[in-house]
């Protein structure tokens, strides 16, 4: 069951119709989240009904966890600090069993020269939504270990929190100390917060269907068999996928914020139009923001960040970009796109070390915005092909501009319908640019005549330009 299907629609009418209800009989928060959570688990299961187990595995483990560390509160307690590494080593052992045991034992064997008839772990399918789901479990375990908030007894909450279903798949990865306060909140859902939600969602299924979907089949058609392909179609390939995965992954985050909304819940926003930037810092800054500010908060910011010698900073960028490569997956051409990402931030920084500083014309600001745009799409190449040799294949011919001709795809007019996807597509980032609109950061819009024409303009749009079939790009992460 995914946000762009007819099956998730009938499923959100029966959330919000007993949040709803709830809501009015009693103010009491605890009926309202144990619906939450039993419809949670059911959405999780309809994609495999064994890995509830996981799911409810990581929820006890953090739920004990909190416990014992509330008990270990005193910070001078010995056993405290090896409570914290057990308890996450408990939580991640799910994650690195499931996504990781195939790559190292290929690696390991293979630094060995062995050559063993089947990795056993190649068959193993990666439980969906286990890397967000389990960060986001594991802020609640470091900021009890913090002291940043208390452990939670209520077993109800600490489970939905982890469960949470507009977040469980694909994030954005809430912090408990923001989700957690508002589960103990009591509200009434209405007409304006259920509205908000409908045109945030409604904006995040365009992206999905009408734009990413399209792209989606364009360059799946071309990486197919990049070898194929000249020099110039590889480009256009590599520029489609980085809009491609930029919308599939905001336009994901768009519907989960919107849901969430819908049934009175403030989730963070996820990206902020990271391709309007003019540096690689900025990029970070607004790509997959949940993520990005995880990473800072619990391993860059604990490893010294900046405030250490120059040496080691320059080893806590690679450790920053390095394990977020690997949380995105196991494969070499995962950390070829770390590592350049660590390159282009050091180089920037060697270039302008204080970028915020630097005042320049437009013109200049547009010519950086582009570079930014080139070195992204160049990274994303290798975040798209798992084989490291092909990505470097398509970057030669891409650089060496190898071979003649373009190709439109399978047809010319579905390339042209794929343009114009785009530009409808730009012209609403523009106009959130410039707060024409202003959905996004507004939880209660209000029924109008423009809001009435946005919302059924989109759904039309949809409606006629929309196609299906794709699965959510980080589903697999």
């Amino acid at each position: 069951m995914v946000f762009n299907s007819f099956d998730f629609l009938g499923f959100f009418l029966i959330v919000f119709a007993g949040v709803w209800v709830l809501g009015r009989i009693t103010e009491n928060p605890l009926p309202r989240n144990l619906w939450l959570l039993t419809l949670s688990y059911y959405f999780y299961g309809s994609f495999r009904i064994e890995f509830l187990a996981l799911l409810l595995y990581v929820s006890l483990v953090t739920y004990l966890g909190g416990l014992w560390l509330d008990r270990l509160r005193s910070r001078e307690n010995p056993h405290r600090k090896g409570a914290l590494a057990l308890i996450i080593t408990l939580s991640l052992l799910p994650l690195l069993y499931w996504k990781y045991a195939g790559f190292l034992y290929g690696s390991v064997t293979g630094a060995l020269g062995l050559t063993p008839e089947a990795n056993p772990f190649a068959g193993l399918l990666l439980p969906v939504g286990i890397s967000f789901f389990t960060f986001q479990a594991l802020t609640y375990t470091i900021d009890i270990h913090r002291g940043k908030i208390a452990a939670d007894r209520n077993i109800i909450d600490v489970f939905l929190f982890v469960a949470f279903f507009p977040t469980l798949l694909s994030g954005p990865i809430e912090r408990a100390r923001k989700l957690l306060p508002q589960l103990k909140n009591t509200y009434r859902t209405d007409f304006n917060t259920l509205f908000s939600g409908a045109m945030l969602f409604s904006w995040g299924l365009f992206k999905k269907m009408v734009v990413a979907d399209r792209l989606a089949h364009y360059v799946d058609q071309i990486y197919f068999d990049p070898s194929a392909h000249s020099g110039a179609t590889l480009c256009i390939a590599a520029i489609f996928y980085s809009i491609q995965i930029y919308c599939d992954f905001s336009g994901y985050s768009d519907m989960a914020i919107g849901v969430a909304r819908s049934i009175g819940f403030s989730l963070d926003k996820n990206f902020d139009q990271p391709y309007f930037v003019t540096s690689i810092r900025e990029f970070w800054k607004k790509w997959h923001i949940s993520l990005t500010s995880w990473f800072t908060e619990y391993i860059y910011i604990p490893a010294g960040g900046n405030r250490v010698g120059k040496v080691r900073w320059v080893g806590n960028i690679f450790l920053v970009f390095l394990t977020s490569a690997l949380w995105h997956g196991a494969a070499w051409s995962f950390l070829v796109w770390g590592a350049l990402h660590a390159l282009y931030y050091l180089a920037e920084h060697l270039i302008h070390p204080n970028k915020e500083a630097v005042v320049h014309s437009r013109l200049r600001q547009f010519g950086s915005g582009i570079l930014v745009f080139a070195l992204v799409t160049l990274a994303w190449i290798f975040f798209r092909i798992e084989n490291i040799h092909d990505a470097f294949d398509i970057v030669k011919r891409i650089f060496t501009w190898a071979g003649t001709g373009v190709s439109f795809g399978t047809s010319s007019f579905s390339f042209v319908l794929t343009c114009v996807a785009l530009l409808l597509f730009f012209a609403g980032e523009l106009a959130l640019r410039h707060n024409a609109l202003s959905f996004e950061n507004n939880p209660k819009q209000t029924l109008s005549l423009p809001n009435i024409w946005w919302m059924a303009t989109t759904f039309l749009l949809i409606s006629l330009l929309g196609v299906s079939g794709n699965g959510f790009v980080y589903f697999q992460f």
